[in-house]
């Protein structure tokens, strides 16, 4: 029979171990967390620091929804009975931890079951702090890839356009030098020509610089210069030029002032390869171009063409937009409005919404 104050004594015993596990696990977290940078050895150091600070044979981590690698950790393997814990950030889902029994077929005593709730609440702050860590490095892939891809792109572009034509220049000065003294005549036709051949080089130049960012966001700002490309399309198709006469309507709200230099170009291009579709495609008679400030950045081109029928959202055009629109973390939608024809709908944020506590995890 135990003896009320042994049992006082034994329970106060069991809360001071508890607590001590509890801080000697939680700082020996903190330690590591702050000199790992790998997500996948932020998970495998805390697998097998608990496994290490409980003495427990096995140890099993995993994130919930993890985008980048395996997303989980495993420290040796399972002896007695498992037990899963979930692990949980600011009241949402971040992953589960399982562990098993020390002995064959043995669970945990409730000392242990006390201490892993308790490593447990602290662990869904490593797990956050992992899926946090992937996505940076998943981001940052996407950053160099992306890079790497427009140099290869630009190297590509001056060597099969703008390196030939400096180089037959340069052969042309050679043989202008040659015959000027002799004939004259023929050395201005040479020079003549030359000229023609710097002008051809001066507008893929010119072009270049365009793929990067188009300078009328630069001269005019991002309205006025929508508003140039629409005059230029109604130019093309005034007068029923081709069977076309689109009559092309531009509206704009909210403070289109100062936006981030990547979420312009982003708008004027999605605008632009709208518009290419609808003169090219849409057999529209009018077409209205939207442009709204509103949490983030709502673009909006409206025709009453014909619509995409079957071949909706298949088009290069169409997904070279979802996609720039996606690098922003923005989306875009394709339907049909009631009156028929087409709607485009690109919605962009125009920065990164802050972690707030309560969030969900994405």
């Amino acid at each position: 029979m135990l003896v009320p104050g042994r049992w006082r004594y034994e329970r106060s015993w069991l809360a001071r171990l508890s607590t001590t596990e509890l801080y000697r696990v939680v700082s020996a977290l903190a330690f590591r967390m702050e000199y790992t940078q790998a997500p996948d050895e932020l998970l495998t150091s805390m697998a097998e620091l608990i496994a290490d600070e409980l003495h427990l044979p096995y140890v099993l981590i995993e994130i919930e929804h993890a985008a980048w690698g395996e997303g989980r950790a495993v420290h040796g393997a399972p002896v007695g009975r498992e037990y899963a814990l979930p692990l949980t950030y600011q009241g949402y889902p971040a992953g589960r931890l399982v562990v098993s029994g020390r002995r064959a077929g043995a669970g945990l005593g409730r000392r242990d079951r006390r201490v892993l709730l308790d490593v447990a609440r602290h662990g869904g702050a490593v797990l956050h702090t992992a899926r946090l860590l992937g996505d940076l490095r998943q981001s940052l892939d996407r950053v160099l890839y992306a890079r790497e891809e427009e140099r290869r792109r630009l190297r590509a572009e001056l060597h099969d356009s703008v390196g030939p034509i400096l180089a037959g220049i340069s052969l042309g000065l050679h043989a202008a030098r040659r015959v000027m003294r002799a004939d004259l005549d023929q050395a201005e036709q040479l020079v003549n020509h030359l000229e023609q051949e710097l002008q051809s080089a001066i507008g893929e130049v010119r072009r270049l610089f365009e793929t990067l960012r188009p300078p009328a966001l630069d001269q005019l700002g991002l309205v006025p210069a929508i508003r140039e490309h629409i005059d230029i399309l109604a130019g093309r198709t005034r007068g029923g030029e081709g069977g076309l006469d689109v009559d092309f309507a531009l509206d704009h709200s909210g403070d289109l002032v100062g936006l981030p230099a990547i979420v312009e170009v982003a708008a004027y291009r999605i605008v632009c390869e709208a518009l290419t579709n609808v003169v090219k495609h849409s057999a529209a008679r009018t077409c209205t171009v939207t442009l709204a400030r509103e949490k983030g950045l709502r673009v909006e081109v409206v025709d009453d063409g014909v619509g995409l029928g079957t071949e909706r959202g298949r088009g290069l055009g169409l997904g070279s937009m979802r996609e720039r629109a996606a690098e922003l973390g923005g989306t875009l939608v394709i339907d049909a409005p009631p009156h028929g024809g087409t709607r485009i709908v690109a919605r962009l944020p125009v920065q990164p919404e802050p972690i707030t506590a309560g969030r969900p995890l994405p």
